[in-house]
């Protein structure tokens, strides 16, 4: 079995931020995707056409930040419907994970602080 949790983390034990790290739903790399998530996900009304569609929609998000990252500029994501929010910050999230290493700063989210999870969630994605 794969071992989650950060590199240089050799506890046994996820840290908090590697909890919120590694809990998304669906991750951008279909490899990464779980098929017991997947299972979950259907289960909850996710079709395979809605997979099929995410498919696409992570593919194109992973070209448009490996070319931002090529060309080190920032790609700055953003939602302006309460209804999508965890979803982007989820998307956001695996981006920032992947792209933003050492100095590099690649991926900035926008957060919609009018929501009250804000106040939790912001402390650990900095």
């Amino acid at each position: 079995m794969k071992r989650v949790g950060f590199d240089g983390n050799q506890s046994g034990f996820l840290t908090q931020v590697e909890r919120y790290a590694f809990s998304h739903l669906l991750r951008l790399e279909q490899q990464e995707r779980h098929p017991f998530l997947i299972h979950i996900a259907k289960n909850l009304g996710v079709t395979d056409s809605d997979l099929s569609h995410f498919h696409t929609f992570a593919h194109r998000m992973m070209e448009m930040t490996a070319l931002a990252h090529e060309r080190n500029c920032v790609f700055y994501v953003d939602a302006e419907q309460t209804y999508m929010q965890r979803a982007i910050d989820s998307i956001a999230g695996q981006l920032s994970q992947r792209f933003n290493r050492d100095d590099r700063t690649i991926i900035m989210n926008g957060y919609q602080n009018y929501l009250k999870r804000v106040a939790k969630t912001l402390p650990l994605e900095i």
